[in-house]
């Protein structure tokens, strides 16, 4: 089986440790480590790589990691920005196989736009997932659940409390005792020819006052109350017939 064998160079700070290798290769599974060169600074990397992981003419991408946690490239090398992440990737094109489409430009500090990233889709396009289990989501769309400020403030918006009363409403305060406070059965005859009823006082029964009830007995057979009622004979209009 055929190998390829490529060489990784790369410059740091004179103060770094160890330097590994990442590619897309291998999905970025693997860390190749690089050589310090008796040059401060200077790191080199030589590796054999089977077809299989590399094909020829084929494009892959790769970063480095110093000090086993700092993830870094290579600024003299052709790179690209990866579109998830941001961050920045240098570009590797394995020599052979087809030749390639890419221009003699100088490659150094030469950012690659060979990465597809896509297009968005317009709002309208946008399709909302399907739930895997749509029955698990049944309790929260068949459930009742209290009212919420919103629909609180919708049903009372129509509502208006004030501490403002017409009086033009209210009933006469003579009015207020219903006829059922009249304990004498007592019948007059208005000057219409009108039958009403009287309290003990001779007054019409439903206009009598909280005075004039109080005074009245509460026998009806009594002789004082006829005597009463006698007297007030003509009051309001009114002419009791025996």
């Amino acid at each position: 089986m055929a190998a390829v064998q490529l060489k990784f160079s790369l410059r740091t700070s004179s103060n770094v440790k160890t330097v590994h290798l990442v590619g897309s290769w291998d999905n970025y599974s693997r860390q190749l480590p690089l050589s310090a060169e008796d040059k401060p600074g200077a790191w080199v990397g030589k590796f054999r790589f089977q077809t299989s992981m590399l094909q020829l003419g084929g494009r892959y991408w790769y970063y480095y990691i110093m000090d086993g946690y700092h993830v870094s490239h290579d600024p003299a090398v052709e790179y690209t920005v990866e579109p998830t992440t941001g961050r920045k990737l240098n570009i590797l094109d394995v020599p052979g196989g087809k030749p390639s489409r890419r221009s003699d430009a100088p490659k150094a500090h030469r950012a690659s736009t060979n990465v597809a990233t896509g297009r968005a889709l317009s709002p309208s396009r946008i399709q909302h997932p399907k739930p895997s289990k749509p029955y698990a989501s049944r309790q929260l769309r068949e459930a009742e659940f209290a009212p919420t400020v919103d629909d609180l403030t919708r049903r009372f918006a129509g509502s208006r409390l004030s501490d403002e009363y017409s009086y033009s409403n209210s009933p006469p305060s003579s009015a207020a005792i219903p006829p059922v406070q009249c304990r004498c059965e007592r019948y007059g005859i208005t000057r219409k020819g009108d039958r009403v009823k009287l309290d003990c006082g001779g007054s019409r029964c439903g206009y009598i006052s909280e005075s004039s009830e109080a005074s009245c007995s509460e026998s009806e057979d009594s002789d004082e109350e006829y005597r009463r009622a006698r007297r007030g004979v003509r009051r309001q209009g009114i002419v009791v017939r025996r």
